[in-house]
């Protein structure tokens, strides 16, 4: 005798991937099954208002909306000389640490200008002599 198994539609979202549950986005870390017949799906929150908050959602209980790439639509910046395209971009760069060797100076340096500052600001305080 053989069993029928029983197929049950779970929806199923890769690591890395964006969604939206509750009006806020997510990526997706993890999906398990559910003993109720649903998902688990473990998310780590990336818009502002949960941002690095860790959740699970059922999806028995929250809508979890996947967000396609290819359903994107672009936006025209109507704004003179891109303003608003430049301003964010503009944001991202500096909320990002810098990089490369460039930008950062060498410690050895930077101890060294602040000896020499150091240096010249006491070089400038007058010293009173006091007779006991």
């Amino acid at each position: 005798m053989s069993r029928a198994r029983k197929v049950v539609d779970r929806p199923v979202f890769a690591p890395g991937a964006r969604v939206v549950v509750r009006d806020e986005e997510w990526i997706v870390r993890d999906t398990q099954p559910s003993g109720t017949g649903g998902s688990a799906v473990r998310c780590t929150g990336l818009s502002e208002l949960v941002r690095d908050k860790d959740a699970i959602f059922l999806t028995e209980l929250d809508v979890v909306r996947e967000l396609r790439p290819e359903e994107t639509e672009l936006v025209r910046d109507a704004s003179p000389h891109y303003r608003r395209s430049r301003l964010y971009l503009e944001s991202l760069l500096r909320q990002t640490p810098p990089t490369d060797e460039r930008s950062l100076p060498p410690a050895d340096l930077q101890l060294l200008a602040t000896l020499s500052d150091r240096r010249a600001h006491t070089d400038a305080i007058p010293i009173i002599a006091r007779s006991p």
